[in-house]
């Protein structure tokens, strides 16, 4: 078997082109004109060799072999080039060449077809050339136009117009001179017809005065006999009264039935109607390289008038509408409406009495007091004249006219200080050439340079002068700066090391109207002794930004002129945790008054006490924080008065707390008192005998005691069996009551007499029966009394029956621990209340007031 292989041989045309748009084939490439350089027309173009697939044979590159109408002539308006590109097809696996044709440049108004000559070549050199349709479509491109200059409008002006009130509905007239009608055409330079569609119509937010009610009156309407003009309808009749004039915003929009997407493009034209009174043109300040003769924009005039002379001076004239044919004219007047500043320097030029001259007058303006005014000028036909509008606002007939008062070299430069002297310092540490003064002169005219020069001697105190050669002075003024022609810079002009004292000289300044004035300079040498560093913890950027507010404020406390000499850190002096961020700054004062400088230590001495709150406070509000000035320490002022409400309210608090107690141990004080009281009676009653705890028992007395075989039997006594409710009705004792002898006291003898009222004055219903008797000397009574003992046999600590209880016997030495035994006893006694609401108050006292069991 033999084997034949076929080697392709490159036999085949670039063929088969098609045109694709997003998947679909056409038959034409379709762009609109305002396609940009760079842009893709959005198709592929794709043709096919029949070579065998990946090979170099089958591989196809792209050109364009030119542009052409239909005519077949070159057309070079249209660039593209085509840009060669390759895929794999997924269903077979071959490359696919194709191209995208790109715009090469932006060129507008190329609607129509034309003739795009593609070229096609295969690998191996087989070309073929294949023609494409080109369709340039139109864009909405020209925005559309109004026309004035057609013959169909015999206007001559189409942004303003006037109408008389009162005038019939229709077509509104170029003037109320005429009865020709304003008409305009609306062009658009699209050619599609769609682009050039217009709407016309007038917007709703055209200005008006704020009286006008009539703007809807006005309309846009096309004229019947024509499809692209318009003119103005008025559909009822115009009220000046009702409005004095309507600016009217013509708004024109083409492509009117395009997509939302499509671009519409607007115009818009501004119509001033003014409604007049019949046959009346106001006058006007007419002038249009001033900007005059509309509504929209201020009429301003500049004149320039000397100073100190009196002049006249022409400004712009009116224009009178009315007075053009000369046939019938009405008088123009002038009136200044206002004149800022007014100082009564400028008027209105006469002419017998009557304002018809367009000119001013000025007496002897002085430039240094007033440098320039503004004149509002209104003209008008009729007196009197009431502006309609406010003065403020640009009108037709209103100037605005500027008076520039020209500078004269009449004023003399003057130096602004205390006793005509000038202070300036150096240092002996300073080198020749440093600043040691800026003097600057004062001169109100304009645009003066100011010459300094040294006119006299040089006079030194407490120093001899410095060594200097004859030619060269000691002190020199630097070359005047361009940019500042109204200062000096005296310079040092020697080594002033070891320099002291002051030197004094005379300084004189002359200004361009060889006008001149001299002040004296002082400059002192200042040492250390003169100055004072203050310490701040605050960097140098921050103390060098308010280097000019802090001399200021300083000046102002100290009442001194104050110098700033250096800004520097502290070299020596402190730790480095201590020096961290303290930068001192070095100054001097000199005391304008007595033309000394202070020395240190009387700056030292007065930065106390309120000087001190002062500096404190002028630190704070340049945000600084002033440590120390020289070697004292600035008192800084604490406020404390929030610490003192504290304090304060501590205090209250306290002050509330012990009274709160005070009250409330008075209160159990006084209870206990209370308490006391009632169980001292409960005692009283219970000291009366001691029989009370025997009653119903066995009496007979114990031997060698003060007890009795019965005690403690009754249960009423018997503290174990037995629990008092109440505090105050019980007294527990050792035998008989331990107040022995409280019988004696005269509250107690009586007390059997209960509480009977005092005997009343006689006549009186109320008197209560006498008192009846009762306690010791009640006859019937037949107990012991609290100093008694048993009477069966007493103990031997006893002498006798009466008077013998031990307790008494507080002055003798007795043992009584082997006499007397412990026993206990308890009474119980009804309130005071109860007695006295007894209703037989004649019985015993003893009976009612005790219970026993």
């Amino acid at each position: 078997m033999i084997n034949v292989t076929v080697i392709d041989v490159n036999d085949c045309y670039p063929d088969n082109f098609k045109i694709v748009k997003i998947d679909n084939v056409v038959d034409k490439i379709s762009v609109t004109e305002s396609i940009k350089a760079g842009d893709d027309l959005g198709i592929e173009i794709r043709a096919k060799d029949d070579d065998k697939p990946n090979t170099v044979n089958s591989e196809i590159t792209y050109t364009v072999g030119g542009i052409y109408s239909l005519e077949g002539e070159p057309f070079p308006s249209i660039t593209l080039t085509a840009e060669s590109l390759n895929r794999t097809n997924t269903e077979t696996n071959y490359l696919e060449f194709y191209c995208r044709l790109i715009n090469g440049r932006e060129e507008r108004h190329v609607i129509g077809n034309r003739i795009v000559s593609l070229k096609a070549t295969d690998g191996g050199g087989l070309l073929n050339t294949h023609n494409l349709t080109l369709e340039v479509t139109d864009a909405n491109d020209y925005p559309p136009e109004f026309d004035f200059n057609i013959d169909q409008n015999p206007c001559t002006n189409s942004t303003e117009i006037s109408m008389e009130e009162n005038n019939v509905v229709g077509w509104l007239n170029c003037s109320t001179s005429t009865s020709d009608d304003l008409k305009f055409r609306m062009k658009d330079g699209d050619i599609d017809d769609d682009n050039r569609k217009v709407d016309v119509k007038i917007l709703k937010n055209s200005t008006k005065p704020d009286n006008a009610t009539q703007l809807d009156a006005f309309t846009i309407v096309k004229d019947p006999k024509y499809n692209d003009i318009y003119g103005i309808k008025v559909t009822e009749q115009i009220n000046r009264e009702s409005g004095a004039w309507y600016n009217l915003t013509i708004h024109a929009q083409d492509c009117v039935d395009c997509n939302q997407d499509e671009p519409k493009l607007t115009q818009v034209h501004y119509l001033m109607i003014r409604i007049t009174n019949v046959f009346e043109f106001p006058p006007i300040f007419k002038d249009p390289s001033n900007n005059c003769g509309s509504n929209t924009t201020k009429c301003e005039q500049l004149v320039f008038i000397p100073e100190n002379e009196s002049a006249d001076k022409d400004f712009l004239e009116a224009y009178d509408e009315d007075n053009i044919s000369g046939t019938e004219t009405q008088d123009v007047f002038y009136k200044i409406m206002a004149v800022v500043p007014n100082d009564g320097k400028i008027n209105l030029k006469n002419e017998n009495g009557i304002k018809k001259e367009n000119a001013i007058t000025a007496d002897k303006l002085d430039r240094e007091m007033t440098p320039s005014y503004t004149v509002i000028i209104d003209t008008y036909n009729d007196e009197p004249y009431k502006p309609i509008y406010p003065i403020s606002e640009p009108q037709p007939n209103r100037l605005f006219l500027t008076i520039i008062v020209l500078d004269k070299y009449d004023n003399k430069p003057a130096f602004e200080n205390n006793n005509n002297v000038t202070f300036g310092s150096f240092m002996p540490t300073d080198n020749q050439g440093d600043e040691v003064l800026t003097i600057e002169a004062i001169d109100v005219d304009l645009n003066e340079t100011l010459h300094y020069i040294i006119s006299g001697n040089f006079n030194w105190t407490e120093s001899d002068p410095p060594q200097t050669s004859d030619s060269e002075p000691p002190f020199k003024f630097a070359e005047t700066d361009p940019k500042l022609p109204r200062e000096g810079k005296l310079l040092l002009n020697f080594n002033p090391k070891g320099q002291r004292g002051f030197c004094t000289f005379p300084i004189t300044v002359t200004d361009e109207g060889s006008m001149m004035s001299v002040t004296e300079v002082k400059v002192f040498s200042i040492t250390e002794d003169l100055q004072v560093p203050f310490y701040f913890r605050n960097t140098t950027n921050e103390l060098q930004g308010i280097q000019n507010n802090l001399q200021a404020s300083l000046s102002r406390i100290f009442d001194l002129a104050c110098k700033i000499d250096n800004i520097e850190q502290p070299a020596g002096l402190l730790t480095r945790q201590e020096s961290d961020g303290l930068n001192i700054v070095v100054i001097h004062f000199i005391n304008e008054t007595e033309n000394i400088v202070v020395p240190k230590h009387n700056i030292e001495r007065i930065s106390t006490g309120e000087k001190a709150s002062a500096i404190n406070k002028a630190m704070e509000s340049l945000d600084l924080e002033l440590i120390a000035i020289g070697d004292s320490t600035i008192e800084t002022p604490t406020d404390n008065s929030q610490l003192y409400m504290i304090l304060l309210g501590l205090s209250l608090g306290v002050v509330s707390l012990v009274l709160i107690l005070l009250g409330f141990a008075y209160h159990r004080s006084t209870t206990n008192l209370k308490r006391q009281v009632k169980a001292l009676s409960a005692t009283t009653f219970g000291s009366v005998s001691s029989e009370m705890n025997q009653i119903g028992v066995d009496s007979a007395p114990v031997p060698g005691s003060n007890k009795f075989s019965g005690e403690g039997a009754n249960p009423m006594y018997n503290l174990e069996d037995f629990t008092i409710k109440e505090d105050d009705v019980s007294s527990v004792g050792s035998g008989d009551s331990v107040l022995v002898g409280v019988e004696d006291t005269e509250d107690f003898r009586n007390y059997g007499r209960g509480k009977g009222r005092a005997p009343q004055p006689p006549g009186k219903k109320s008197a209560p029966a006498a008192p009846f008797e009762g306690g010791l000397d009640n006859p019937a009574f037949t107990g012991r009394s609290i100093d008694q003992v048993s009477s069966a046999a007493p103990p031997s600590a006893f002498d006798s029956t009466t008077r013998t209880n031990p307790l008494l016997q507080l002055g003798e030495d007795k043992d009584l621990t082997d006499s007397l035994g412990d026993y206990q006893f308890t009474v119980t006694r009804r309130g005071s209340s109860d007695m006295e609401e007894d209703d037989h108050p004649g019985a015993s006292a003893l009976n009612s007031n005790f219970t026993f069991g």
